[in-house]
């Protein structure tokens, strides 16, 4: 057959773009499947050869005609598996994941000759690694699952004796058909219509982390697996809030998302297949994309309730998830703003990891499913038994690895509580904190005793004063005092005060409008020695009147044109004259009683 050439899918697009915009950044998928046994590398060389002529997405290369990026499909290209003997190394399993690293950095441009490169490494007779990696462009995590499963099936029919029966995996160019008629269609109208109305407001999605970077593929991860118990626990509580397991993680990360920002407007990002017919889901291609989903988290929400609405809001988003995100930052004219269209991404990774290979034992591993702009929650339902797994992924410019392993540590225990939980439960009461999380908020940064000299006020404005005299010490109404005006002025008003007898222990209201002469005037009280009374002159006049009465004030600051009830003496500033009086701090020689702490 004669290689073809195709336009690009509207994924594949995507991620043409985004590798223009970022071409030092790798756009890949890769993983690794671990054989136990004694592999045949010579069948399973031929393997591989079969395989090439059977997934016609992995044999595609990128190519421009008249500008535009199309693919150019060679169904009689051929590739053979290379064996990397690592058996002989001191430590197989370093040596194996130190040659995937090497390789994960290695560059995939779009223009190469193959746009994938694979490798059998043995780290024994009895144990292989099957590396995969593919530029995204041409796969995606389904089409890894469904390459490696093909693969094992034939690996064992030919190990057995059979006869290999050429075919195509899926329907690569049926596919591509689908999705041009998708995309001319009503239903693409229709999908459009949905999403551009459910964010209409161009909401700016929260994250764990304030800040954004470019997205990058070298990323923090840390990975923890929840016990085989646990996991039977979580499926059962999920089963009392009428959902799965996935689902149950899905509203545990919305409310997780909540408690940890304060938000109630949750925008996650979905990983998603983007395939509906059955045709897409067993063809090796780029299909999945990342759609924003929207759920409301109110603290007075049920554990119940969270999930119905998380539930929901999945299901409608799968319904329409053939729309994809860039599409959508398309239609509400966000292409090229520096925001959020989500916040932390959580990908159900709901396969079957187990393989056979003629009787020999394998399982996939996933060594990443391309860049991260943020955070990355992956979960991974094992079927063998051996618990769920909960991988975070993070952008290290974003956050440390104790961040990292808090949050992951956190998120487990907080998804966990979701699921011991009474349905009917309100969200504020689920536990987010473990012990040395509430005492290090309680006790520890609430421990803020420090030992300090005693002192009195006057002591310490003066002590300003005399560093920052100039300074603006306060202003109002274009009227600046400086400290140095601030504390002459308060220091010529003590002294007055003290020649009427105001010393320490008494009080002495202050009975005057909110501008500097109110400042002056409670300064000099405190440097008299004795405790300032505020007196709002907005009160009703009875008021007033108890408050005086009560307190018993020396006296109280004013000015004539004030009414005040009762006869406690005044003093009137707009009448008063201190021109001569000292400007300097009045000390414990100068006053009625000495100035102490405890008064």
């Amino acid at each position: 057959m004669s290689t073809e050439f195709v336009p690009l899918s509207a994924a594949q697009q995507s991620v043409w773009y985004a590798q223009q915009l970022a071409p030092e950044t790798p756009i890949h998928i890769a993983q690794y499947i671990e054989i136990e046994g004694p592999l045949d590398h010579e069948l399973f060389d031929r393997v591989a050869r079969i395989g090439a002529h059977e997934v016609l997405a992995m044999n595609a290369r990128l190519t421009e005609l008249d500008g535009v990026p199309h693919q150019v499909l060679d169904p009689d290209a051929s590739v053979s598996i290379p064996l990397v003997d690592l058996s002989g190394e001191p430590d197989p399993d370093a040596a194996a994941r130190a040659w995937m690293r090497e390789r994960m950095a290695a560059p995939l441009p779009l223009d190469a000759e193959r746009l994938f490169m694979t490798a059998l490494l043995r780290l024994s007779p009895d144990l292989h690694r099957w590396f995969i990696r593919a530029h995204h462009v041409i796969q995606d995590a389904i089409s890894g699952s469904l390459i490696s499963r093909r693969a094992a099936e034939v690996y064992t029919s030919l190990a057995n004796g059979g006869e290999y029966v050429p075919a195509e995996l899926g329907d690569y160019r049926r596919v591509l058909a689908e999705e041009a008629a998708y995309r001319a269609s009503e239903k693409f109208d229709r999908d459009r219509a949905y999403w551009t109305e459910r964010f209409a407001d161009r909401p700016v999605a929260v994250s764990l982390s304030e800040e954004m970077a470019e997205p990058t593929a070298d990323y923090l991860s840390r990975i923890t697996v929840i016990p085989p118990g646990r996991t039977a626990e979580l499926a059962a509580g999920a089963r009392r809030l009428r959902t799965a397991t996935p689902g149950l993680a899905i509203a545990a990360t919305a409310a997780y998302v909540a408690r940890m920002t304060g938000t109630e407007d949750v925008i996650l990002g979905l990983a998603v297949s983007g395939r509906t017919t059955q045709v897409a889901l067993g063809t090796p291609a780029m299909l999945a994309t990342i759609l924003p989903l929207r759920v409301r988290v109110r603290p007075d929400m049920t554990v119940d309730g969270l999930v119905r609405a998380a539930t929901r809001a999945s299901a409608r988003a799968l319904r329409h998830q053939r729309y994809r995100r860039e599409d959508l930052l398309r239609d509400l004219k966000l292409l090229g703003e520096r925001r959020r269209l989500y916040g932390p991404v959580i990908n159900i990774m709901a396969y079957d990891y187990r393989l056979d290979f003629a009787g020999l034992p394998a399982r996939m591993h996933a060594i990443t499913t391309g860049p991260i702009d943020d955070l990355s929650v992956n979960i991974y339902d094992n079927f063998d038994g051996t618990g769920m797994r909960v991988d975070f992924e993070a952008h290290p410019d974003l956050y440390t690895e104790d961040q990292v392993d808090t949050h992951l540590d956190r998120y487990v225990r907080f998804l966990q509580a979701l699921g011991d939980a009474d349905p009917a439960t309100p969200l504020r009461e689920i536990e987010l904190l473990d012990d040395a999380e509430r005492s290090r908020v309680l006790d520890e940064w609430n421990d803020t005793v420090l030992p300090v000299e005693p002192a009195v006020v006057p002591d310490l404005f003066e002590a300003q004063a005399a560093r920052t005299p100039d300074a603006p010490a306060v202003t109002h109404d274009g009227v600046t005092l400086t400290y140095r005006e601030l504390d002459e002025r308060a220091s010529r008003l003590a002294r007055h005060l003290i020649g009427l007898g105001v010393g320490a222990e008494d009080f002495v209201a202050l009975a005057l409008p909110r501008n500097t002469d109110l400042i002056v005037a409670a300064l000099a009280v405190l440097k008299a020695g004795a405790a300032y009374q505020p007196v709002d002159l907005a009160y009703p006049a009875d008021r007033i009147a108890f408050m005086l009465d009560d307190a018993s004030p020396a006296c109280v600051i004013t000015t004539s044109g004030a009414d005040l009830p009762g006869t406690t003496p005044r003093v009137l500033l707009d009448g008063l004259d201190l021109d001569g009086v000292p400007a300097t701090a009045p000390a414990d020689e100068d006053r009625v009683r000495p100035l102490r702490p405890g008064n």
